[in-house]
């Protein structure tokens, strides 16, 4: 109410809004001595961050605010007795006050994390969750306060609205697009013909290019439930957007095709139950393949925050099965195994579908990692595909020369790695002119055989994106 209008008032009006204060004002005093220790506490990191302001500015200074043990200790301390609205609430002003809004929330957040282990983070990244849309319910509107973008916690990507339950109105539409991408190119295991593939198998192949096979097929056998049980159990309740839920559902199923179609392949060209049970188990005799398995497992069980598990599935969605797709489309080249080299250009044509959503949701996330940790874990996983695609994949008994495939290997990660927004790491080029990087285009007679890249026109050829009609000839 407006100061000027206090003096025609009357009296008892006044009163009573006097008297209807009074509770309020009780509840205030308890939170205004819990401000203090805070205070005091805050007050030399303050000092020394206001003599350093451009320190304040560069997230890789941040530090140097670490190194406050009073701070956290009264962050923690508040949180545990409660206090949830009242660190939010002085997190806000420094926020606004010093100008810079991110940091700090993402400084909160590290603060109370560390203090825990295993699997406590993701207990506490989801608890600092609930205190910020509590914080939202009982202070701010979601779509009015500049401070709510900076609570996109490192770890979390959460939706605009809580408890969204309908599709429309698509609050994402990069990420509505990917779904139905995928959605448009959707396909299964039936439309694949091996018929031809059993002869071509006995008669045509060297025991070299057999051997070749079978190391493949062990490999993606695993790969693709691991990839799946990951999106299921860790990234769809981690990432609460309703449009990536969509979309990380739709992938799992796509991942529980290729799965069947890999098992097909297996009942296909091995007919002997003890060399079959033997592919099936080469995942843990064959050192090369466990290791593939073991780093896509590792990441799937890690804690390390959201933004380094996503960059590492788009790993492998885009590292770990490029050599083995390039030496498959090779195949093709000689006419062998049509079932096998069909399947695999919907396959690639799939896991690069993938890999451009994770893509999206690393950069969506906001949090992205260094230059330095980004290339130590493609540096990690290069090394890796590059052992099993020479040495688990007899390349030279194939006709392909392994020294080219290692560094096709390298092209695919740098191209990668770009695409994620870091710096190359190797610099080498694409040395198969016969091979298209993660989305070969289909030279298949339209009429004769449905072609690798073929999409559905009432899916995609255009996007419903909330009110807006949404055209992309790329799709």
């Amino acid at each position: 109410m407006p100061m000027s209008s206090l003096p025609n008032m009357p009296i008892m009006q006044m009163t009573g809004c006097v008297t209807s204060m009074q509770p309020m004002m009780q509840n205030m005093q308890p939170m205004m001595q819990n401000m203090q220790p805070m205070m005091q506490n805050m007050q030399p990191m303050m000092q020394r961050m206001m003599q350093q302001p451009m320190m304040m500015m560069q997230m890789g200074d941040m530090g140097d605010m670490h190194s406050s043990k009073h701070f956290g200790q009264s962050v923690r301390r508040f949180l545990a007795s409660g206090q949830t609205l009242l660190v939010i609430f002085m997190l806000r002003q420094l926020s606004h006050t010093l100008g810079f809004r991110c940091e700090w929330a993402r400084y909160l957040h590290s603060c109370i994390r560390n203090s825990m282990a295993g699997a406590k983070k993701k207990e506490v990244d989801l608890l600092f969750l609930e205190y910020v849309e509590k914080m939202h319910r009982c202070m701010v509107s979601y779509t009015s306060d500049p401070f709510y973008p900076m609570l996109m916690l490192p770890g979390l990507i959460t939706p605009s609205k809580k408890g969204r339950l309908t599709v429309y109105p698509i609050e994402y539409p990069d990420v509505w697009r990917h779904y139905k991408r995928q959605l448009a190119s959707f396909w299964t295991a039936e439309e694949v013909d091996f018929s031809k593939d059993r002869e071509q198998w006995d008669t045509l192949l060297s025991d070299a290019e057999r051997k070749f096979v079978r190391s493949i097929l062990a490999f993606f056998a695993a790969s693709d439930s691991v990839v799946s049980l990951n999106i299921m159990n860790n990234f769809c309740k981690e990432v609460t957007i309703l449009e990536a839920q969509i979309c990380y559902t739709f992938q799992a199923m796509m991942e529980n095709i290729h799965a069947e179609v890999y098992s097909i392949m297996i009942d296909v060209y091995v007919t002997d139950p003890t060399e079959r049970d033997q592919i099936l188990n080469d995942v843990g005799t064959i050192p090369s393949v466990k290791r593939k398995v073991d780093w896509s497992e590792q990441w799937s069980l890690s804690d390390a925050p959201l933004s380094r598990r996503l960059l590492a599935y788009a790993v492998v969605e885009g590292v770990f099965f490029s050599g083995a797709f390039c030496a498959i489309y090779w195949l093709k080249q000689r006419n062998l195994l049509p079932g096998l080299t069909k399947s695999n250009e919907f396959i690639a044509r799939d896991e690069g579908m993938h890999t451009d959503f994770a893509v999206c949701m690393y950069k969506l996330l906001g949090s992205p990692l260094t230059t330095t940790e980004a290339h130590a874990i493609f540096k990690d996983a290069v090394a890796i595909e590059t052992e099993f695609i020479t040495e688990s994949i007899p390349c030279h008994m194939v006709g392909m020369n392994a020294e080219l495939m290692a560094s096709y290997i390298r092209f695919v990660a740098d191209a990668l790695l770009l695409r994620l927004g870091h710096p190359i790491l190797f610099g080498d080029s694409n040395p198969f002119d016969f091979m298209e990087l993660m989305g070969m285009v289909g030279r298949s007679n339209f009429f004769e055989e449905r072609v690798s890249h073929y999409q559905r026109a009432d899916v995609l050829n255009e996007d419903q994106v909330g009110t807006a009609q949404i055209y992309d000839p790329d799709f």
